[in-house]
C-alpha cells in the first residue's frame, strides 16, 4: 500500500464513471491507477491534465494547442475566466508539482498526494463541464428540429404536451442554474460525501509538499493558528494541537484516527508553496467507517492576509458541516487584516515554540516574537504570544516570578487594547489574576471571556476547573476538566492536570491511574510525576511517594550523594525518618536560594509537623505563591482546616474555606 492509496481510491471512483466516454483520458489514468512508483504517478497525473488542458484549449480558446507549455494555457483560460478560479489553482499546482516526473530530481513521494487531490478537483469540475457542454449541444439540435418540422404538427399537439414542454424548460433552467453555481464556485467542488452531523474534527499536522524542510516551523506555526481560529466556532469540538501532532507521520486512516479520538471529521491541509505567495490545499473527510472526501479547497494568498484566508476557511467548513454562525463568529470572521510579511514570518516561527517549555525555546520564542512587534508594533497577536512566552518563563523558573509576571501584565494589557477579542490575552490575563494577583473575581470574568471567543481551548478549561477548585465550586470545577481532557486526551500536560483534578475531587486512585498512564507514554514528564507524590500519598502508597520524589522531584534541589543518604535512611528507618532529613536539608538550602514555600507545607504536613507547615503557608501567602495557593485549596490538608493561623490566611485570601469530605 502506498501513502497516497487513499487519493488512488477517488480517482478510481471517477474512472469507472468515464469509462468509454473519453478514450484519450482513460488511457493516462490507467496507467496512473496501476503504478505504485512516485515518479509514474507524477507522470500519468500530468498526462492526464496535458489531455483536459488540449482539450479545454480547443474548445475555450478556438485553437489547437500545438507545442504550446501547460502553463501559458493554464494562464490564458484564467485572463479570459474561462475555467473557476479554484480550479485554475488546482490546474497550476498540478502543473507545478507534477514536473518532478516528466525531469526526475529529489523530490518527497508525499508530494504525491497533493498532486492526485488537485487532480481529482480538476477531473470532477472537467466531466461535469463536459456534461454541460453535451447538454448545450442537444438543446442547440432539438431546437434546430423544431424549426424544421411542419407547421401543422407543431399546431395540432395537445394541452398535455404543451405541460411536458413548459415542465421540461424548467427543469432545463433550473439546470442551468445550479451548473452556473459550480462553474463559478458559489456551490463547492469536490464533494463525495454528505456532511451529515458533524460536531467534532481534528486539523491533522499540515503536510509540507514545499519540498523545503527548513520551511517545518513556519507550517507548524500555521497549523497551531488554523487549530486556534477553527476552535472559536462553539458548535464545534476541535482537538488541541498536541493531540493532533501525535499523529504526525502516522500510518494510521482517518476513520481509526477518528475512533481514537471521537470525532466526526478530520481536516488535510498541503501547503504547497510557502514564500510571499502561500499555496494551501485544506480537505474536509468523514470520520465514519469509510473514509470519504466532504470538501476540498485550493487556496493562493499572499503571506500578509493568513488570517483573513482562514476566516475563509472557516466559513467553508462551516458551510460544509452545516454549523450556524453566531452574529459575534460573524463579526469576528468579516474582520480583515494584512500583516508584514517578516512579522508573519517571525511570528509563526515562535509560535511554533510555545509548545516547548525549556528555557532554549522560550528565550528563541521570545526574541522572534520581539523582531515581529519591531515590525508591525500594532498587532494584538504578537503581544498575547509575548505575555506567554514571560508567564511560562516564570513558571518554568527561566525567570524569577517578580520579573515575568509584571512583563506578562504588561504585555496582556497591551494585547487586549489593540483587540477585546482576543482569547489569549484574555486567558494570561486571567490566569496572572488567580496565580499571583489573588483577584478571583477579575479571574473567573477573564477566563470567561477567553471561554467565550475560543470554547475550544484545553489549556483555558483546565485553568478554569483549577480556578473553580480554588473557590470551592468542585462540580462545575469537574465538568471544566473533563472538557479539557476531551478536547486534548494526547497531551501529557493535560492529561497530568486532569489527573491532579481527580485528586482534588478526593479519588486518589483514579487520579494514580491517570498520571500511570502518561508516564506510559512519557516515563520522563516530569510533572505527572510531581502529581504522583501528592496522590501516591492521599493514597497510603509511601513507597510510591518517596520513589517519585527520590527519582524526580529531589534531584532538582538536592545532590545526588544527599539522596542516596536519604535513601539509606528511608530502607533503615522508614519514611517518617526520610523526610524528617528531607525537610532539615531544604530548610538549610532555602537560606541559599528560593524554595517554594508550596512545596514545603506538604512536606512538612506528610510527617505531621503541623505547625511547620503553617510557617510556609504564611510565607506563601506573605509572596502569592501559586504553588501555596494550590496546595491549601485543593489538596486534603484536613488536620489544618479548623487551625486558627489556616483560617486566618483564608480570610486574607478572600476565599471560602474547603470542606472535610
Amino acid at each position: 500500500m502506498t501513502i497516497w492509496s487513499a487519493e488512488i481510491k477517488e480517482l478510481e471512483t471517477l474512472f469507472h464513471s468515464l469509462k468509454g466516454k473519453f478514450p484519450d483520458l482513460e488511457k493516462e489514468l490507467m496507467q496512473l491507477l496501476e503504478t505504485k512508483d512516485a515518479n509514474v504517478a507524477l507522470l500519468y497525473s500530468r498526462r492526464s491534465l496535458e489531455v483536459i488542458i488540449t482539450d479545454l484549449c480547443e474548445r475555450e480558446l478556438k485553437r489547437d494547442r500545438g507545442t504550446e507549455p501547460l502553463k501559458g494555457i493554464i494562464d490564458k483560460l484564467n485572463r479570459e475566466k474561462k475555467v473557476p478560479d479554484n480550479i485554475i489553482v488546482s490546474m497550476q499546482n498540478l502543473n507545478s508539482l507534477s514536473t518532478f516526473g516528466t525531469h526526475p530530481k529529489d523530490f518527497d513521494p508525499r508530494q504525491v498526494k497533493p498532486v492526485l487531490l488537485d487532480l481529482t478537483t480538476v477531473l470532477e469540475w472537467y466531466m461535469k463541464y463536459l456534461e454541460h457542454q453535451e447538454s448545450v449541444v442537444g438543446e442547440q439540435g432539438a431546437i434546430q428540429d423544431k424549426r424544421k418540422e411542419p407547421a401543422g404538427l407543431t399546431r395540432s399537439r395537445s394541452t398535455s404536451g404543451k405541460r411536458n414542454i413548459m415542465v421540461t424548460g424548467v427543469l432545463l433552467a433550473a439546470a442551468v442554474i445550479i451548473f452556473s453555481l459550480i462553474v463559478f464556485n458559489v456551490i463547492g467542488v469536490g464533494k463525495q460525501a454528505r456532511a451529515g452531523s458533524i460536531e467534532s474534527i481534528i486539523i491533522l499536522p499540515f503536510g509540507n509538499y514545499t519540498g523545503v524542510d527548513t520551511l517545518d516551523p513556519y507550517i507548524a506555526g500555521m497549523h497551531s493558528l488554523l487549530i486556534n481560529e477553527l476552535g472559536k466556532i462553539k458548535g464545534l469540538r476541535i482537538i488541541s494541537k498536541v493531540s493532533s501532532d501525535s499523529y504526525r507521520n502516522t500510518d494510521k486512516s482517518i476513520p481509526q484516527i477518528a475512533k481514537e479520538l471521537k470525532v466526526d471529521a478530520a481536516i488535510e491541509v498541503g501547503i504547497l508553496s510557502f514564500g510571499d505567495i502561500i499555496c494551501m490545499q485544506p480537505r474536509l473527510m468523514s470520520g465514519g467507517t469509510e473514509e470519504k472526501q466532504i470538501w476540498i479547497g485550493d487556496y493562493r494568498e499572499a503571506k500578509g492576509n493568513l488570517f483573513n484566508l482562514y476566516n475563509q476557511i472557516i466559513r467553508q467548513i462551516a458551510g460544509e458541516v452545516k454549523i450556524s454562525l453566531t452574529p459575534a463568529e460573524e463579526a469576528i470572521l468579516a474582520e480583515s487584516r494584512t500583516i508584514d510579511r517578516e512579522a508573519m514570518d517571525a511570528y509563526l516561527k515562535g509560535y511554533s515554540l510555545l509548545d516547548d517549555t525549556s528555557p532554549e525555546s522560550l528565550l528563541k520564542a521570545r526574541d522572534y516574537l520581539n523582531s515581529a512587534i519591531k515590525k508591525d508594533p500594532d498587532w494584538a497577536p504578537l503581544y498575547a504570544a509575548m505575555a506567554t512566552v514571560w508567564y511560562i518563563m516564570g513558571g518554568m523558573a527561566v525567570e524569577s516570578l517578580d520579573i515575568a509576571y509584571p512583563k506578562a501584565y504588561e504585555y496582556t494589557e497591551k494585547a487586549i487594547k489593540l483587540d477585546p477579542n482576543l482569547a489569549e490575552a484574555h486567558r494570561i490575563s486571567a490566569v496572572i489574576a488567580w496565580a499571583a494577583e489573588w483577584n478571583w473575581e477579575k479571574a473567573e470574568k477573564e477566563i470567561l471571556e477567553a471561554l467565550t471567543i475560543n470554547p475550544n481551548h484545553s489549556l483555558s478549561r483546565m485553568y478554569y476547573s483549577l480556578i473553580l477548585f480554588t473557590l470551592q465550586r468542585p462540580d462545575e470545577a469537574i465538568m471544566q476538566a473533563d472538557f479539557a481532557y476531551r478536547l486534548d486526551p494526547l497531551n501529557p500536560l493535560i492529561v497530568s492536570i486532569y489527573g491532579f483534578t481527580r485528586l482534588m475531587a478526593g479519588d486518589c486512585a483514579s487520579a494514580l491511574s491517570v498520571l500511570e498512564k502518561v508516564l506510559a507514554s512519557d516515563p520522563d514528564y516530569f510533572l505527572a510525576y510531581n502529581y504522583i507524590f501528592f496522590a501516591a500519598f492521599q493514597c497510603g502508597d509511601l513507597d510510591k511517594v518517596f520513589e517519585a520524589d527520590k527519582q524526580h522531584i529531589l534531584p532538582v534541589a538536592l545532590e545526588e550523594e544527599a539522596i542516596n543518604e536519604i535513601g539509606k535512611i528511608y530502607n533503615e528507618r522508614g519514611f517518617y525518618a526520610a523526610y524528617e532529613e528531607i525537610t532539615r536539608q531544604m530548610e538549610i538550602l532555602s537560606e541559599k536560594r528560593y524554595i517554594p514555600p508550596g512545596d514545603m507545607v506538604f512536606r512538612y504536613y506528610m510527617i505531621n509537623q503541623d505547625d511547620k507547615a503553617m510557617d510556609w503557608i504564611e510565607k506563601g501567602a506573605e509572596v502569592r505563591e501559586p504553588g501555596t495557593l494550590l496546595n491549601c485549596t485543593s489538596l486534603k490538608l484536613t488536620r489544618l482546616y479548623d487551625n486558627p493561623r489556616f483560617i486566618a490566611v483564608f480570610k486574607k485570601m478572600n476565599l471560602p474555606l474547603p470542606k472535610s469530605d
